[in-house]
């Protein structure tokens, strides 16, 4: 039996050693707590519509930034800020509308709590502005919550307040406050003074402060830091099989300690807060070596260049690059959401399909996304932007930072076009009930491939795997995705489990070696690993009734010690109850 010294020796080290980690980004599997939610998928294909929930857990009253993105490239396609009162539950469903015979996406909410800008009744198209979209990368996509901060203002607290109708006092207050400057924009920091993209740009407001070093101002008004507190939830639902499918976001901790407030409306900053714009620089999470859980903990330095202001898929309306900041610190959260190995269950009877849905999001803050940062123009080629077979026009190409896709020269630092057309590829394995083992045959693809790949490619910020028995005619999507991967399994695997492997994937490796400012002493560690996450749907008809069925991904997460070395991490000690 330990004695009471022994004991209070062994929490006082746990407590130690969280302590030394109580600001580092991670991910919260209990889904409570959260600065940050990033749910994997929304979806308005065929009859499908989805509903989104999200809840205040605290006694503080916050704002939020809402923010959808599209399913290929990750464009911003509609956001706008939530204020939410104490213990305060916000819902909205997004549907499919026809719109100059083209089918959108409509986002409504019978929900009172306050926005900004206010939805109206008949709700909000989400915008199609962008050369690089096609009309079906808008039908599905993902949705990220990022906590702005607590808001401090006294009279904005009174307003968002609902009464005992259930109805906010007045939701008036948010523009009185941007008006009269109770409300200031700022709070992510920038490493550039170039382009003029760290001065605000919002139409109909006054002109906004601006802090060195920052995108606006360093502390904005009427605001404080994220607390977290955020829990959320959403249902996609297909109404014609009547089904449904729970999608659960993942839940990041610790992702700031700065308030980040904008406009959405800001030409400038409306990209900004973003999952690259917290100033927490480290990310931890718990490993398992046996029975042992061992905390392992990485500290990254800022990037030298924010891949949103060269972006060259961001262009809209004409604007070959609008040039929108998204923030210099996506390493942190890209760290905390690396899997090495992503797998799930499959289910393919008689009148079963399963989908696999797999999202990075990442990528749209240059985490494995076919472009990597040059400090030098030495190896630049010119390249250009490019119709794809959908109609959309991508670039190919190099892009100087401050130019675009196509110039003739580099000035000096650039991002090198990748020529691997699929930025991520990973092998698949999988296994029938009674162990049987097999490799996906990728040579069944939907659209079909010239040449099949050797690996599953990931090429979109969503990626749809449909999968299908051997035998089976149809290659059926169960989420109605026109953008799905086909994949047949072999004869004989009806039930089972399959799992991806990303392991030839570094985050700490040479690849971002130029683009990280090393300039700034930080400890290197093999991150090995893609930052992804998603969910597996299956249904199955029942009779003249269908059952649908959802399963987060199961994953691992393989960390080494300093780049290149094998070494021991410190073992936390076991004690029931500690850990959750």
């Amino acid at each position: 039996m330990f004695k009471k010294t022994k004991i209070a020796a062994v929490t006082a080290a746990v407590l130690g050693m969280s302590s030394l980690t109580a600001q580092a980004v991670s991910l919260n599997d209990a889904g409570s707590q959260g600065q940050v939610l990033v749910f994997p998928y929304y979806n308005v294909n065929g009859s499908f519509l989805t509903s989104f929930n999200i809840t205040n857990t605290t006694g503080e009253t916050k704002a939020v930034k809402i923010r959808y993105r599209t399913s290929k490239l990750s464009n911003d396609v509609l956001d706008f800020n939530l204020y939410m009162s104490p213990y305060d539950v916000f819902t909205m469903t997004l549907r499919k509308v026809q719109d100059g015979g083209i089918d959108k996406v409509n986002l409504t909410t019978q929900d009172k709590t306050c926005t900004h800008p206010t939805i109206p009744a008949s709700g909000v198209v989400f915008r199609d502005v962008y050369a690089s979209a096609a009309p079906a990368d808008l039908l599905e996509g993902y949705l990220e919550v990022i906590e702005m901060g607590v808001v401090t203002d006294s009279d904005v607290q009174a307003g968002v307040l609902h009464d005992s109708s259930g109805t906010p006092d007045d939701c008036g207050v948010i523009e009185d406050a941007w008006q009269n400057g109770d409300f200031t924009s700022g709070g992510s920091k920038a490493n550039t003074g170039g382009d003029n993209v760290v001065f605000s740009n919002a139409a109909g407001y006054p002109a906004q402060p601006r802090t060195e070093g920052y995108y606006g101002e360093d502390y904005p008004n009427g605001i404080s830091a994220p607390t977290g507190g955020l829990v959320g939830s959403s249902i996609l639902i297909d109404v014609n099989n009547v089904a449904g499918y729970v999608a659960e976001p993942l839940s990041v901790l610790n992702y700031t300690t700065h308030p980040q407030h904008y406009l959405s409306s800001d030409e400038s900053f409306y990209l900004l807060p973003s999952l690259a714009s917290g100033d927490v620089r480290t990310s931890e999470f718990l490993a398992y070596n046996g029975s042992m859980p061992n905390m392992v903990v990485n500290a990254y330095p800022t990037v030298k260049r924010d891949w949103g202001i060269d972006d060259p898929n961001s262009g809209r309306e004409g604007i070959d690059n609008p040039r929108v900041p998204s923030g210099i610190n996506p390493m942190p959260i890209a760290d905390a959401m690396l899997v090495t190995h992503l797998g799930n269950q499959y289910f393919l009877g008689q009148g079963t399909h399963t989908d696999w849905v797999v999202a990075a999001p990442m990528r749209k803050h240059a985490i494995y996304n076919n472009y990597q940062y040059k400090s030098s123009n030495s190896g630049y080629t010119q390249g250009g932007f490019v119709v794809q077979p959908d109609g959309t026009t991508v670039c190919v190409g190099d892009v100087p930072v401050s130019g675009v896709c196509g110039d003739p020269s580099a000035p000096g630092a650039y991002w090198d076009y990748l020529p691997n057309a699929n930025d991520v590829n990973a092998s698949l394995k999988y296994w029938d009930r009674e162990e049987q083992e097999t490799s996906v045959d990728p040579g069944d693809f939907s659209p079909p491939l010239v040449t099949p790949p050797t690996e599953i490619p990931f090429p979109r910020e969503v990626n749809i795997l449909a999968l299908n028995a051997s035998g089976d005619a149809s290659t059926e999507s169960v989420l109605g995705s026109e953008n799905a991967q086909g994949i047949k399994l072999a004869p004989g695997f009806v039930n089972g489990w399959g799992l991806f492997s990303f392991n030839n994937y570094n985050l700490n490796g040479v690849r971002y070696d130029q683009w990280l400012d090393n300039a700034v002493d930080y400890e290197r560690r093999d991150a090995i690993g893609v930052p992804m996450h998603g969910f597996m749907a299956s249904r199955s008809g029942v009779g003249r009734a269908n059952v649908g069925e959802t399963f987060p991904h199961f994953t691992t997460r393989d960390r080494d010690c300093i780049r290149g070395s094998a070494c021991m991490i410190e073992p936390i000690p076991q004690i029931v109850g500690l850990i959750n």
